[in-house]
């Protein structure tokens, strides 16, 4: 692709400890992509994206975002600069309520939340209806939609999402996924974490597979699709 990778990972290798969780992964993602991260459990999916936000530090390589080196900056900082995260597990805030938690996700940001606001209910209409109640009461699909709106309200250009279909029943497995293709349409882009491959290719450009640190296998999701390797271990052909 021409002009510059809006994320680049340049030969990264993470530790934990003695156990090595990355080692010398490499991967682009390109302005306006969805791009997906497979494999196992275990594998490194996010710890690549712990790394990006600046959780996790690299023992060796480079992570640039918008040709910035992000390596020593703290996750405040990073979602500054424009990337945020909605973790496996949703981790919402269970005492404070849907709009309290959709306003912490804006706490780097000054001025009015309103239109951000606007922007999650009209992407997730049942957060509206749901507003004024506690986080902790919600289903867990409504939960996930509640974690992804509160990433947004960071207004990122880069939107790491871990695992956003584990745990949900199918009907809300689709429904979380038109709204990742809504929010990638409206200039939004997706470095995406999904155990449910099915799913992440047909929501992604592009996409990367690891295994045990590694990228074994890259390409575009239609390339992958029909990849021997990827049909055998994720698509069940």
């Amino acid at each position: 692709m021409g002009g510059e990778a809006l994320l680049e990972l340049d030969r990264v290798t993470v530790f934990y400890g003695r156990v090595r969780a990355l080692q010398e992964v490499s991967l682009q993602v390109w302005p306006g992509e969805v791009v997906a991260l497979l494999g196992s459990n275990g594998a490194g999916k996010s710890t690549a994206l712990r790394l990006v936000s600046g959780l996790v530090a690299p023992a060796a390589g480079r992570v640039r975002f918008r040709e910035r080196d992000l390596v020593g900056l703290g996750p405040a900082s990073i979602v500054r600069l424009g990337i945020a995260h909605c973790p496996e597990g949703r981790k919402v805030f269970p005492e404070m309520t849907v709009r309290e938690n959709l306003e912490m996700g804006a706490y780097t940001r000054r001025g009015s939340l309103e239109a951000d606001l606007e922007r999650v209910w009209a992407l997730f209409p049942v957060l509206r209806q749901r507003q004024h109640q506690l986080a902790g009461s919600l289903s867990g699909g409504e939960q996930q939609m509640l974690a992804i709106g509160r990433a947004l309200m960071a207004r990122p250009a880069l939107l790491l999402l871990d695992e956003p279909s584990m745990g949900l029943a199918p009907a809300v497995v689709q429904e979380v996924a038109r709204a990742i293709r809504s929010l990638n349409a409206s200039g939004t882009t997706v470095l995406l974490v999904e155990q449910n491959v099915h799913v992440a290719l047909r929501i992604a450009h592009r996409g990367y597979v690891l295994e045990n640190g590694r990228v074994v296998v890259s390409g575009t999701a239609e390339e992958l699709s029909r990849d021997d390797r990827v049909r055998r271990a994720y698509l069940g052909a």
